[in-house]
């Protein structure tokens, strides 16, 4: 009896030592996972907190696609990723504008012959980058950064004649310049400008206008889980910039301007008959002319939007709606040199000889007569929303292709060409009150998109 005692508890015994063994070399720490397959990694991508990426170096682009439908609607890729869509997108034409003077009293004359009607909207290409992450649990972060590759552009070229109206309140043009010197000679007192003469022609006129945009956004994501019809919702907030710059150029060579005004008569020092009829003669030459307005729409503000999936089998479809709530920091300047240098003489009627020591000269023959150079710095509310639409095909398991439609609305922005005061001797940028025009820019994209 005490012999099968003893030997129970030595059973036993062994039994408790086998054990103890055993939960110590569990706890014995072994060699150190490779980088990568801890569940968590300790603060990748900071300042974004830990995220578990997995092991990318084992990422296979051309695994085939998985299809499983055992645990539900599927909630979309987890992971980093990388996206690039190819666009090509128009800006609509800004508001009607003359270019020229808007001055009542000008527009009845009609004086100015072009309109800023000649930018049209034309597509262009450009590119978009996005690059993020989401976690399993639903949580991400995403950077999209859209660029235009080239100008949005209107260009015209006038090769006749044409007029651009300028308002002439002080009567400095040539035209006004002739009248109040005869208004000199024959009163004492200039006369007042007319304004009939409130214009300067050009031989031709090119006109141009360009636009661009760059735009960067930081956003903070959240997944839902798939709804009963297998919908996903995701929301999205964070700072967004949005730069939208426009720019209006004209150039052109004034034409040659003579005139003659009756200027009463003079007395000669000479033998009767000394008493002569004399008139006022102006000679304008040619010079190059140009005025450049340019706008930097600057918006900054908070961004919040929401996106909605549908996944079946290859084929998922999204719309993806952002809103911007944003402070518009304007940045204009406007610069150029118009009209020509002058010269003016007096002449006897009955001959046409020149009167000596009459002649005077205004500015440089062959140049601008009046240069300016000014900016202006504003800020308003700028609202801006963007709706994306995207049809997504996987390829792989890893690698889909992607097109869609993006259409992007944006108020309490400035256009450049209708902008500007057209006045002499400094033309001058228009005050606030047109900055709170519309801008719609809108296209097709197409890309890729890799997930892992």
């Amino acid at each position: 009896m005490p012999f099968y005692r003893t030997r129970s508890w030595v059973i036993v015994l062994a039994a408790l030592l086998g054990a103890a063994a055993t939960a110590e070399a569990q706890m014995q720490p072994g060699p150190p996972p490779g980088p990568g397959l801890e569940p968590m990694h300790d603060q990748i991508l900071q300042p974004f907190g830990p995220v578990d990426l997995g092991d990318i170096r084992e990422m296979k682009l051309f695994q085939p696609v998985e299809f499983d439908d055992l645990d539900g609607y599927p909630k979309g890729a987890v992971g980093p990723f990388f996206r690039y869509e190819r666009l090509y997108w128009n800006i609509h034409q800004p508001a009607f504008s003359i270019i020229g003077s808007n001055n009542p009293e000008l527009v009845a004359l009609d004086l100015s012959n072009n309109t800023n009607q000649f930018i049209t909207a034309q597509f262009v290409w450009g590119n978009r980058f996005d690059i993020g992450y989401r976690m399993c649990d639903g949580s991400g972060w995403v950077t999209s950064i859209v660029k235009s590759n080239e100008d949005f552009s209107g260009f015209q070229n006038v090769t006749n004649v044409t007029n651009v109206g300028f308002f002439d309140p002080t009567g400095v043009l040539p035209l006004n310049g002739l009248l109040a010197l005869v208004g000199i000679d024959q009163t004492g007192i200039p006369f007042p400008p007319d304004p009939t003469n409130d214009f300067i022609p050009y031989s031709n006129l090119i006109l141009q206008n360009s636009s661009r945009f760059v735009g960067v956004d930081v956003m903070k994501t959240i997944r839902y889980e798939p709804e009963h019809h297998g919908g996903v919702w995701e929301l999205m907030f964070g700072p967004r910039f949005f730069q939208f710059h426009d720019r209006f150029f004209a150039q052109g060579t004034t034409a040659d301007q003579a005139a003659i005004i009756a200027d009463g008569t003079i007395i000669l020092p000479q033998t009767p008959p000394n008493i002569v009829s004399i008139a006022r003669v102006l000679d304008a030459p040619p010079a190059l002319n140009f005025w450049n307005m340019g706008v930097d729409n600057n918006l900054i503000g908070p961004q919040i939007g929401a996106r909605w999936s549908i996944e079946r089998e290859r084929w998922t479809v999204s719309a993806d709606f952002r809103a911007l709530f944003a402070a518009n920091f304007q940045n204009q300047h406007l610069g150029g040199a118009t009209s020509a240098g002058y010269t003016t003489h007096i002449i006897r009627l009955d001959t046409g000889a020149t009167i000596p020591g009459t002649t005077t000269v205004t500015g440089v023959l062959g140049d601008a007569l009046f240069t300016f150079n000014s900016a202006n710095h504003n800020v308003t509310f700028a609202p801006m929303g963007e709706l994306r639409f995207d049809a997504i095909y996987k390829v792989t398991r890893n690698v889909s292709l992607e097109a869609g439609y993006t259409g992007i609305l944006a108020t309490g922005i400035r256009r450049a060409s209708d902008s500007i005061v057209y006045t002499v001797p400094n033309m001058a940028i228009l005050p606030n009150g047109v900055d709170h025009q519309h801008v719609f820019i809108n296209g097709v994209n197409f890309g890729f998109n890799v997930n892992y």
